[in-house]
């Protein structure tokens, strides 16, 4: 495993999966060297909406639903989920994983959070987090209802602050993989 010569270490800001190739292996890499103290880890949104797309409330109902939508946004894991050879164990070796990853830390020198900084929404999640500032398994419900403080404030950390933009004012993103790129990029995972 790689470790600074002078001991420096890597910040993964989240987003480890579903942005782009590869998944489990970054996911493998980040996780080693954060466990051997090489590196520190904080969730993203794409880790607490993989979370979620595998947690049911109390209803058994997915906290965050299967839909069209959410299963293209989280294709790129999903696929490889398939790939696996021990699948459903692989898979949830990773949301375990992802459970035990900060929403935010913060020091005396220092400040990382995935998204946006916003110290409204980390009073309000403060005393309610559990170690190293994660979130417990008790609050991913009330973290996925709309209208909840707690949703609003994982929202603004995880996702930032969105804003409405003016009438007629359009932004958009081109996220996709080229197809000839590496292989590929696989557009209908088998779940």
């Amino acid at each position: 495993m790689y470790g600074h010569p002078e001991g420096r270490k890597v910040v993964f800001v989240g987003d480890l999966i579903d942005r782009g190739l590869q998944n489990f292996e970054v996911v493998r890499i980040a996780k080693s060297m954060t466990e051997a103290g090489q590196a520190i880890t904080v969730m993203g949104n794409h880790e607490f909406n993989a979370i979620c797309f595998r947690t049911r409330d109390g209803n058994g109902e997915f906290l965050r639903k299967h839909t069209s939508k959410n299963i293209e946004q989280h294709h790129a894991f999903l696929y490889e989920v398939a790939m696996q050879e021990n699948a459903q164990a692989e898979w949830q070796a990773a949301i375990d994983w992802f459970k035990t990853l900060p929403i935010f830390i913060e020091t005396e020198n220092l400040r990382i959070v995935h998204a946006c900084w916003d110290q409204k929404s980390i009073d309000i999640l403060k005393p309610k987090l559990g170690v190293n500032n994660t979130l417990p398994e008790k609050l991913y419900v009330d973290a996925s209802t709309k209208g909840d403080p707690i949703f609003g404030a994982i929202e603004t950390l995880l996702k930032g602050d969105e804003k409405e933009l003016p009438d007629g004012i359009t932004f958009v993103a081109i996220l996709e993989v080229p197809p000839d790129f590496a292989g590929g990029s696989p557009k209908q995972p088998p779940i």
